[in-house]
């Protein structure tokens, strides 16, 4: 019969004996425990032992008792009490008189004992050794198949192993091993008993960075324990909400468009075990930046797009090959012509053939570098359609290939080329002024000013015609690339600083022949990114292809006419820029709103 105990909260802890009598030879005896509560179980002799000595609710404890070797009777107290004390109970044991010692085997009678009638293993998988002292055949038997026996049968005296199995569980776990001779109704017991682990739980990752768009991630629960999650934020779903040992949790945020980022909070864990991980969700707010980027569609029109939108030129079967944007106007340069809003092109001419290179817009000011010519090229702008020529050196080819303007000033960068010796003298133009870069070698591809800091992109000419990528800021010279090998050859063709400082260069690194090519981009002259190899066969490369970058906040967007159609690469990871196939990016920038 039970007998209970209850506070004034709903805990709870029975047991269902008091009192236990054993016999001088010993044995064993199961008394159960009916709880709500952690509890742990004591004897107070050495001869009267209990197991599991910890538990937590309902379960059945055994109770062992030596064998008796004197001749007077003995007692013991098992205590039972909950963990957080409160509720106790006590279990008198009394075992009567024994024999004195002598002989375990008398042969003129049946026997069977062992040596030992507890064994505790650990927690990993591990044996003991147990002495049958008998004189008749016996078999071994395990409750449980995480325990094993060896042999299963024997006779007379012999060894016996125990061997358990790691215990990945939570907290200890009992057997009972039995030693028989049913012949003559003979059995002792062995409990044996295994710790286990401590509960436990951890996720991964602990925190979560999503935009602004729907998006889905996963945190991984690795536990021994069941567990549950929530979220404190509606926006923020969980599934599933509940899990055992270890899982995955997909994580499911709302679409949002606020201004300031959102957070939400994820509590995963176990109350019973006062286990609890949280995982932080952070969701930015919408974009502050329009991007837009140029090029062609899959159809082969001049196109703009605005934040993945395209703007198709139906009257310009063409590539736009640069873009600039000022007070919501969008304008382009492609075919020799530079448009607004896709409207009606203007017309860009000088002396021979015009190939132009670059777009900049500043206070309602249209800038277009490029050059002219026929045998002799001569670097050009134009503002607002008239052409000016920026060289008064003969018999030399000049170029430019860059233009920036910035608060009524405008900067190109270009080289003038000399035949007879293979010599480019790198320069760049502020407002028609030709100043020299550097004393090498090199081809300027680009240039970016903030305050009055010149920064000019290139490459400086190593050996016949190749070149290593590199920027120049004020004229001193950063190498970012050196070429270890011959017919490789690289350049820095964008390069942009952004409010933090940070220094931003894209460029190509190219190996041939036949050549190949790969997108690169540095931040703080250290390279973090670089494309697969993309065979010249593949893209029409001239002097005028170049990669393009755009800042916007702490986003890095690059295109590259090497990069596969309809894709540009967003902060090292490279996505669709539209939802059609085939179209090719030339250039980007991102305009604040």
């Amino acid at each position: 019969m039970f007998t209970s105990c209850n506070g004034k909260d709903d805990s709870s802890l029975r047991v269902g004996e008091t009192a236990l009598e054993f016999s001088g030879s010993g044995g064993n005896l199961s008394v159960d425990i009916a709880s709500n509560v952690e509890w742990d179980a004591a004897s107070d002799q050495t001869w009267c032992t209990v197991s599991p000595k910890i538990g937590q609710g309902n379960a059945t404890v055994n109770i062992v008792a030596q064998r008796n070797t004197a001749t007077a009777q003995r007692t013991a107290t098992i205590t039972v009490k909950s963990a957080k004390g409160g509720l106790r109970h006590e279990i008198a044991v009394t075992q009567k008189a024994g024999q004195p010692d002598g002989p375990d085997i008398d042969p003129q009678v049946n026997s069977l004992n062992v040596s030992s009638v507890e064994l505790n293993f650990g927690q990993v998988t591990s044996s003991q050794t147990v002495q049958v002292a008998s004189n008749i055949n016996w078999v071994v038997t395990s409750s449980e198949q995480w325990c094993t026996v060896s042999p299963t049968s024997g006779s007379n005296n012999e060894a016996v192993s125990i061997t358990v199995t790691a215990n990945s569980g939570v907290g200890s776990r009992v057997t009972i091993v039995t030693v028989r001779n049913t012949q003559y109704g003979l059995s002792k017991d062995i409990t044996v008993i295994q710790q286990g682990n401590e509960p436990a739980i951890s996720v991964s990752p602990e925190t979560g960075e999503v935009g602004s768009a729907a998006s889905t991630f996963e945190v991984n629960v690795t536990a021994n324990v069941a567990w549950t999650v929530a979220s404190n934020q509606s926006w923020c779903s969980v599934s599933p909400a509940s899990g055992n040992n270890n899982g995955v949790v997909t994580v499911s945020v709302a679409a949002y468009s606020g201004a300031t980022n959102r957070t939400a909070t994820l509590t995963i864990g176990n109350s019973a075990y006062g286990l609890n991980k949280t995982v932080t969700v952070t969701q930015s707010n919408a974009p502050q930046y329009d991007i837009y980027i140029c090029g062609q569609n899959k159809d082969g029109y001049a196109t703009y797009w605005k934040n993945g939108v395209a703007y198709i030129n139906q009257n310009l079967k063409d590539t736009y090959i640069d873009i600039a944007v000022e007070n919501g106007d969008v304008y382009t340069l492609g075919g020799n012509k530079y448009y607004k809003n896709n409207g009606t092109g203007v017309a860009l001419t000088g002396s021979g053939t015009v190939y132009t290179s670059g777009i900049a817009v500043s206070n309602g000011n249209i800038y277009v570098s490029g050059y002219t010519g026929t045998d002799i090229f001569y670097p050009y702008y134009w503002m607002n359609g008239t052409a000016r020529n920026l060289s008064t050196i003969a018999n030399l080819d000049a170029y430019v290939y860059s233009v920036s303007a910035l608060n009524g000033d405008v900067y190109m960068a270009g080289f003038l080329y000399n035949s007879s010796n293979g010599f480019r003298t790198a320069v760049y133009w502020k407002n028609g002024t030709r100043i020299s870069v550097t004393a090498s070698n090199a081809m300027p591809r680009s240039i970016f000013v903030l305050n009055s800091d010149v920064y000019v992109g290139g490459g400086v000419n190593v050996t016949a015609g190749l070149f290593e990528a590199t920027y120049w800021r004020n004229g001193n010279a950063v190498s970012l690339m050196k070429t270890t090998a011959v017919g490789n050859t690289s350049f820095v063709t964008d390069i942009a600083i952004s409010s933090n400082g940070d220094i931003h260069t894209v460029g190509y690194y190219g190996r041939g022949i036949p050549w190949e090519y790969q997108v690169v981009y540095w931040k703080n002259n250290v390279e973090t990114f670089r494309s697969d190899f993309a065979n010249e066969s593949h893209y029409t490369y001239t002097l005028l292809s170049r990669e393009r970058l755009a800042i916007a906040d702490n986003d890095v967007y690059i295109v590259s006419d090497k990069l596969s159609s309809s894709k540009y690469v967003k902060n090292g990871i490279l996505e669709n820029f539209t939802g059609e196939s085939g179209a090719k990016a030339r250039s980007i920038v991102a305009v604040p709103r």
